[in-house]
């Protein structure tokens, strides 16, 4: 989960300025993460026929999910911010 929502939001625009991430009028990590985890749940759900989860799995799958994918994306945004050689205001060093 955490490779994709890293690829999606750090993607460049065509002039290499910008990520997608700062592109968005506002940004909050857990509240895309949350929500992202929410999505691929929900098809995950819709497109197998394994039975899917219960209201409390899925809540603690999207908990842990979050925990993790906060940690590692911001992590993964970092890195990317300090390859265009600045670092994001909105990170802690």
């Amino acid at each position: 989960m955490m490779r994709h929502f890293g690829e999606y939001w750090t993607e460049e625009n065509r002039s290499l300025t910008r990520v997608c991430f700062e592109m968005q009028p506002t940004w909050n990590t857990s509240k895309r993460l949350a929500r992202w985890a929410r999505n691929e749940l929900s098809f995950q759900q819709n497109y197998t026929n394994q039975g899917g989860y219960n209201r409390s799995t899925a809540a603690d799958h999207i908990r842990e999910a979050q925990e993790t994918a906060i940690r590692e994306t911001e992590e993964f945004i970092r890195q990317a911010e300090m390859r265009r050689g600045a670092r994001p205001p909105h990170l802690p060093v």
